[in-house]
């Protein structure tokens, strides 16, 4: 009986001291490229040109539902849920014989949904700038805005790996490939605490200068 118990225990030692002591291996690390400004034009709309709005799918005659051709029919879908379900939930879309979409497609897609689905670079969902009837000067109302509220110690400040807002340059440059648009009006997460959020109307003021063309006014 000793030595069936002392064999046991052997085993049992045998065991734990092949296991890792210092717990599961850590998964590697998820990419994901949503930091980057996704809109589409030029972007998103390849895929959907190529994979979708073809003959005899989502083109203006097809048999599936919705045409794809042209932007405003897309954010249809997009309004109603149905591309999310479709492309990225299901992923039943699209069909054979076209060959399903890349990871790297559908994470674009993904994003762009995330985003606001935007038209164009500046986020104008619509490209209609109606809504902006006043111009929005850059040296009046949007650098006093930056530097108070982006352009500071830590952040946006000079020499910033993160963009320097310092000056219309660094600014400019983010307004006009769409991280300005994505993080202050779409996902409204900049400025970062303890910078205290942006009111509707500063928001809509920066929304506004974007879309007329983030001058030097």
């Amino acid at each position: 009986m000793i030595k069936k118990l002392l064999g046991f225990s052997t085993i049992a030692l045998f065991v734990i001291s092949c296991t890792n002591a210092k717990g599961p291996i850590p998964e590697a690390a998820q990419t994901n490229d949503c930091d980057t400004a996704n809109w589409y034009s030029g972007k998103i709309e390849p895929i959907i040109n190529t994979n979708c709005a073809i003959s005899g799918c989502h083109d203006a005659v097809g048999s599936a539902p919705g045409n794809f051709t042209n932007y405003e029919g897309v954010k249809l879908y997009v309004d109603n849920g149905m591309l999310k379900d479709r492309a990225l939930i299901k992923k039943n879309m699209p069909i054979s014989p076209v060959n399903p979409l890349s990871a790297s497609q559908l994470n674009r897609i993904n994003c762009w949904l995330e985003h606001g689905a935007p038209k164009t670079s500046t986020g104008a969902t619509t490209g209609n700038t109606s809504t902006c009837t006043t111009t929005i000067s850059y040296s009046s109302t949007i650098a006093p805005l930056i530097t108070t509220n982006c352009a500071v110690s830590g952040c946006h400040d000079s020499g910033s790996g993160n963009g320097d807002y310092t000056s219309i340059t660094g600014l400019q440059a983010d307004a006009l490939n769409g991280k300005l648009n994505n993080r202050v009006v779409v996902l409204k997460n900049m400025p970062v605490f303890p910078v205290n959020p942006l009111s509707a109307s500063d928001i809509s003021k920066i929304d506004c200068w974007i879309q007329q063309g983030a001058l030097n006014n």
